[in-house]
């Protein structure tokens, strides 16, 4: 959508200079390729050869294929009306795709020139954390929950039962179709679920109806609003600020290197 916002065209061609960019940097062969042939569209072939290319991925999962498959067909399609409207040899398309071309390359420039270069310890974000520990202050009361996604409220209540019970669920096992740990934050979900998880104080929360399916809540730790998040719950965003830091530094100091070297001018009346 920042892109859209940027191009200023008229509603009828974004989405078309969109895909435009998609396939400019993607690659789909007109030749019939080998490997099992997943769509065609007129003279574009999407298979099993290239749709690592065209998705830019490593690995495609089955599941996801009919997905990827409908988008691609879709994409093509368009693609192939924008070509018929001259839009490939807009000037102004093109000097945005050049532009955008720019920006790839030097991101990719400054992360071949700084990734192995940087080291972060667990000492060091531990430091950070402790210098910048009111940054982690919870905004909202939280669970930490274990969430259980079941077919019915006959199978959900049985398994609230052995939940209750601290019994072992390995048996049924085969009635949870799905189930994950997370931490939840007051107000995030519909009013009647943040009523319940939050008020009632009770270890196993449900079953309650959701947009998901049936769901079972067992609260494993609640925190209060204005608590101090621990470092093993904010372990990951600390290190992924040090990281900014640590790149940023790097960056400039590569960036006053290349000015020295490279007979940069800037009109002082400018600055």
């Amino acid at each position: 959508m920042k892109l859209y916002r940027l191009l200023k065209l008229p509603p009828i061609l974004k989405p078309l200079f969109f895909l435009l960019l998609f396939f400019i940097f993607s690659c789909s062969k007109k030749q019939k390729p080998k490997g099992v042939v997943y769509a065609r569209v007129a003279n574009q072939w999407l298979s099993s050869d290239n749709i690592d290319s065209v998705f830019s991925t490593s690995f495609v999962y089955e599941k996801d294929l009919p997905k990827m498959i409908d988008s691609w067909v879709e994409t093509s399609l368009f693609y192939n009306e924008a070509k018929k409207l001259g839009l490939n040899k807009d000037m102004f398309l093109i000097k945005k795709r050049e532009e955008y071309f720019k920006q790839l390359l030097v991101s990719s420039y400054l992360d071949s020139e700084t990734k192995n270069k940087i080291s972060i310890s667990e000492d060091t974000i531990k430091a950070y954390y402790l210098k910048n520990k009111q940054s982690f202050i919870r905004k909202n009361d939280e669970v930490f929950t274990e969430q259980f996604f079941v077919n019915n409220l006959e199978d959900g209540n049985k398994l609230k039962k052995l939940l209750l019970l601290k019994k072992d669920i390995s048996s049924f096992q085969n009635k949870i179709v799905f189930s994950s740990f997370g931490t939840i934050k007051k107000g995030r979900l519909s009013k009647k679920i943040d009523n319940i998880l939050f008020k009632n104080g009770e270890p196993v929360v449900g079953p309650l109806e959701s947009k998901k399916g049936i769901v079972l809540f067992k609260i494993i730790k609640s925190f209060k609003k204005g608590s101090f998040q621990g470092l093993d719950e904010v372990h990951d965003e600390v290190y992924q600020r040090v990281l900014k830091l640590k790149t940023n530094k790097l960056r400039f100091v590569l960036l006053d290197s290349l000015k020295s070297t490279s007979g940069v001018f800037i009109n002082s009346k400018f600055r």
